[in-house]
């Protein structure tokens, strides 16, 4: 019995202790998630890469590489190969997207 008593006793302070959850609206729930550390992380970002001047739709640059062999002339067979180097540039409205 003695062992039992302390755990009732734990228990039922607990559950007496839980207050009703507060209502909120959905504009003030958008408000609180405003503020998470990871949205502000987020905004904080975004505000750093608008300094940046480049347009916004610029696609990562592509390196293709494609090895090749020659076969003739034989005195000048061997491995050979090419490399491209590839980058989207946006020709038109190109200050439009550096405001995005």
């Amino acid at each position: 019995m003695r062992r039992s008593l302390p755990f009732v006793v734990v228990v039922s302070w607990s559950a007496a202790s839980h207050a009703e959850p507060a209502r909120i609206t959905f504009d003030d729930a958008l408000g609180l998630a405003g503020r998470l550390p990871e949205v502000v992380a987020l905004r904080e970002v975004a505000a750093a890469e608008r300094v940046l001047g480049l347009p916004r739709p610029w696609q990562p640059f592509t390196i293709q590489v494609t090895p090749q062999t020659r076969l003739a002339p034989a005195a000048a067979r061997g491995v050979e190969g090419g490399v491209a180097v590839q980058q989207y540039v946006p020709l038109r409205d190109v200050n439009a997207a550096r405001r995005e």
